[in-house]
C-alpha cells in the first residue's frame, strides 16, 4: 500500500522496524506466536480471541493489539483476505483506535480538531 492509498484519517509513520516494541508485538501476532519478547527483555503473551474465527491479540500497557478480523465487510478485512497482515492498535479504556500496522508499515490515527 502506498501512502496515497492510506485510509482516510490515518497518517503513515513508516516502517514498523523503527518502533522496536511495536515490531515485536506486530510480528508475534502476524506469525501467531505464543508470546512477544520486547526489547526490554519482558515477555507479553499472545491471546486467542473470537469464535469461530480466531484472532490473535496482545494486551499491553493499556493497549490492545489485535489481528484484523477477515469476516467483516470492511476494506481492511478485504485486504486481509487478500493476504495483507493487519494489526489494529486500540486503547482499552475507551476502545479508541490509535492506529494500525499493515504489512510492516505503521499508521497513526490523525487527530481531529
Amino acid at each position: 500500500m502506498t501512502e496515497t492509498q492510506v485510509s482516510r484519517g490515518f497518517k503513515c509513520l513508516g516502517d514498523v522496524n523503527k518502533f522496536t516494541e511495536l515490531k515485536a508485538i506486530y510480528q508475534a501476532i502476524v506469525h501467531q506466536e505464543a508470546e512477544a519478547r520486547l526489547p526490554s527483555g519482558a515477555k507479553v503473551h499472545t491471546k486467542v480471541m473470537g469464535h469461530p474465527r480466531k484472532l490473535y491479540a496482545i494486551d499491553y500497557n493499556g493497549v490492545r493489539y489485535v489481528q484484523q478480523n477477515t469476516s467483516t465487510n470492511s476494506q481492511y478485512a478485504l485486504r486481509a483476505r487478500r493476504g495483507a497482515k493487519i494489526v489494529w492498535i486500540i486503547r482499552l479504556k475507551d476502545n479508541q483506535y490509535l492506529g494500525y500496522c499493515e504489512n510492516g508499515i505503521a499508521y497513526r490515527k490523525e487527530e481531529t480538531p
